[in-house]
């Protein structure tokens, strides 16, 4: 066959995969960031309930803010949860991205804090992930949930071309479906 025919048919299907990867983590990316959001504010709102009321003050949101949309992502990268499949949605990988930002996060207010030296608290920040984790993990079992419906309809679905003989394409085929 053609050579030049070969590499101008697989360009375009490297194309699609890496603008398939690359919508996968703006999606991710904007998923985590309206659930990391929605959590800070669930955060400030239950404050009081969580402090009972004690000598911890009302935590900073612009250090909270800073850890989602900077740390968070970046945490989440490492420990796997910007991966394809199931990875996504697992809640392990998301823990333990989310600590691992709210421990940096924690140690960013640390050193640029404001004149307080008790703010920010540790109880804010390990309240702060609990909740974090869980909204983006349901923010992704949501988003895998809505990916799974595609799938079924058929519009995330990609072609493949089978070689193989009539019997083997058949049940591949009944496999399938």
């Amino acid at each position: 066959g053609e050579v030049r025919t070969w590499l101008n048919q697989r360009a375009p299907r490297g194309w699609t995969d890496s603008s398939r990867r690359l919508s996968r983590v703006f999606l991710l990316f904007g998923s985590d960031s309206i659930a990391g959001v929605l959590a800070i504010q669930t955060l400030l709102n239950t404050w009081e309930v969580v402090s009972a009321g004690g000598p911890r003050p009302l935590p900073d949101v612009i250090p909270l803010l800073v850890m989602v949309f900077c740390l968070m992502p970046l945490a989440l990268r490492l420990s796997g949860a910007y991966g394809g499949g199931r990875s996504r949605s697992d809640l392990a990988k998301i823990a333990i991205g989310v600590m691992v930002a709210a421990f940096l996060g924690w140690i960013q207010a640390q050193l640029f804090g404001r004149e307080t030296p008790a703010m920010p608290n540790k109880a804010a920040y390990v309240y702060g992930a609990i909740v974090i984790t869980t909204f983006v993990w349901l923010f992704r079992l949501a988003l895998d949930r809505f990916i799974a419906l595609g799938y079924d309809i058929g519009v995330l679905q990609q072609r493949v071309l089978v070689v193989a003989s009539r019997d083997d394409a058949d049940a591949l085929h009944d496999h399938c479906a």
